[in-house]
């Protein structure tokens, strides 16, 4: 585990603990044209920052690739889900970061 940290989905690539370091480290990247404070101060970003859904309100539909977590690791099937297809099935519950 400590050998190889993960990034954000399967798609990206797994991050050796040095590299995992350096990052946290240095922060933004050199060839990045926002730092962290441009990036908070947008209106782009505190617009994304609010909640546009209220309580009783249905949710917006979207759609992701389904993954097997069959044998512990994740892979990617070739299908997708859709969160209208669970309207009025079950309720639905989205977890972002970490849970553990």
């Amino acid at each position: 585990m400590l050998g190889q940290l993960r990034r954000g989905s399967t798609a990206d690539a797994p991050l050796g603990l040095r590299s995992a370091l350096t990052t946290f480290i240095r922060g933004t990247p050199a060839d990045s044209p926002l730092t962290l404070k441009d990036v908070t101060r947008s209106e782009v970003y505190r617009d994304l920052a609010r909640p546009k859904v209220r309580t009783g309100d249905v949710a917006p539909d979207f759609e992701l690739a389904r993954l097997d977590l069959g044998d512990g690791t994740e892979r990617q099937t070739g299908e997708t889900v859709r969160l209208s297809a669970y309207r009025q099935v079950s309720p639905v519950a989205l977890i972002f970061g970490s849970y553990t």
